[in-house]
This record gives structure tokens, sequence and C-alpha cells, in this order.
């Protein structure tokens, strides 16, 4: 899907730190040493765009397709 280190560090956090979610924006960023903005503006778009995550009232959420992506870098 052409995801880059920290887009698959941004899936890895949510499913092994948030359990898939729901977690909030500035939880994610803290966790990562990354500003909210950053992750806001440059890597949820993307996300967002590939079904890879949704956005809920209360936090980020991983989709089915986002713990794929995460389960397929594990095996190898």
């Amino acid at each position: 899907l052409g995801l880059d280190r920290q887009d698959r560090r941004y899936l890895e956090v949510l499913v092994r730190v948030f359990d898939g979610g729901p977690a909030g924006l500035e939880a994610i960023a803290h966790t990562m040493s990354v500003s909210p903005d950053t992750l806001e503006d440059e890597v949820e778009p993307f996300m967002l765009r590939s079904e890879l995550i949704v956005r809920s009232q209360r936090g980020r959420l991983i989709t089915l397709n986002g713990r794929a992506i995460v389960d397929a870098s594990n095996r190898g």
C-alpha cells in the first residue's frame, strides 16, 4: 500500500498499546513521540482514505484492513 515507517508504527501503536482503540490523537502522538499535528496532517489522511483507521467520537480505531497490515508485518 505504500506505507512508510511512521504509518506502520502508527498502526502498531494503535494495536499493541491501545488494543486497537479507541485511542485519542494526543495519546497516540505522545506514545510515538510525535506532534499530534504531524499525525493529523501527514499520517491520518492516508490511513482514513485507505480505510486502515476510522475516527469515532471516542477516538481512533483500527479497522480489519489495518489489523491485517500489522499482522502481516509481524509474520515476516
